[in-house]
């Protein structure tokens, strides 16, 4: 995954966690288990915010890498073809933080 990606990924699971009375009263490993089922499903939503957007060649490529351990490479080099990609994918993520951040209270 690209590191700014990456890294952006990281800092809204953060402010998840943070944010949240709920889980930020969690327990070290409860807080960890949460980060990885949030940030599998950010990553999850950011490869969906990419196939919207794929015609239906690339859409078979991307599975294919994905299958064969080589996704990061071809999801980057298509997320730099989409256009507006970067904002599209911006504010759906955000709008995912802003709900389950209501929903956890």
């Amino acid at each position: 995954m690209d590191d700014k990606l990456e890294k952006y990924l990281e800092s809204l699971v953060e402010s998840v966690i943070t944010g949240s009375p709920r889980l930020s009263a969690l327990g070290e490993e409860e807080k960890k288990k949460a980060a990885e089922q949030l940030r599998d499903r950010l990553y999850q939503l950011a490869l969906e915010t990419l196939f919207t957007r794929l015609n239906p060649e690339q859409k078979e490529d991307v599975r294919k890498a994905l299958s064969g351990g080589n996704a990061e490479e071809r999801v980057e080099h298509y997320a730099s073809l989409v256009p507006d990609f970067a904002l599209d994918l911006e504010n759906r993520l955000q709008r995912e933080v802003e709900f389950i951040k209501n929903t956890m209270g």
